[in-house]
């Protein structure tokens, strides 16, 4: 559902899953215009050891491994010439949690505020606020 939405904010196409070289495709798009996905975690925290995290859960998950997150951003600017335009941040909980972090670490967060995360396949709400913070990015090399 994330993907299919941030498909449509980019691209302006409506985006089915069909198979995955279809994704990859996409994925290898949206780097050529300078768009890298990255979750904020490397593990699903919905869930864990099968049970339902709360909110506050998730984002003490997340606060706890913004330093990871920070050197794999680092890693991804230092591959990418040093810079990254901006780090646009979906999902209350998530821009809750890094906001502050990330922009304290001298990172382009354009968004005023969260993004929320989109309610169904191309929610327009979260469509929105994805191409509001891109159009917020600072021209030439950005950030960081």
């Amino acid at each position: 559902m994330l993907f299919a939405t941030i498909v449509q904010a980019v691209f302006g196409i409506t985006y089915r899953k069909r198979n995955r070289w279809r994704k990859i495709r996409f994925l290898r798009a949206m780097q050529l215009r300078g768009y890298w996905l990255m979750d904020a975690v490397h593990y699903p925290i919905n869930r864990i050891g099968g049970r339902k995290v709360n909110s506050r859960a998730r984002e003490r998950f997340i606060k706890r491994e913004r330093f990871k997150l920070l050197r794999r951003i680092a890693k991804l600017a230092s591959q990418n010439r040093g810079s990254l335009r901006a780090i646009v941040l979906i999902k209350n909980i998530v821009y809750q949690a890094l906001a502050k972090t990330l922009r304290h670490a001298g990172y382009n967060v354009p968004q005023p505020g969260p993004i929320g995360f989109p309610r169904w396949h191309r929610d327009p709400a979260t469509i929105d606020g994805i191409r509001t913070a891109l159009q917020m990015q600072p021209r030439g090399r950005g950030s960081k």
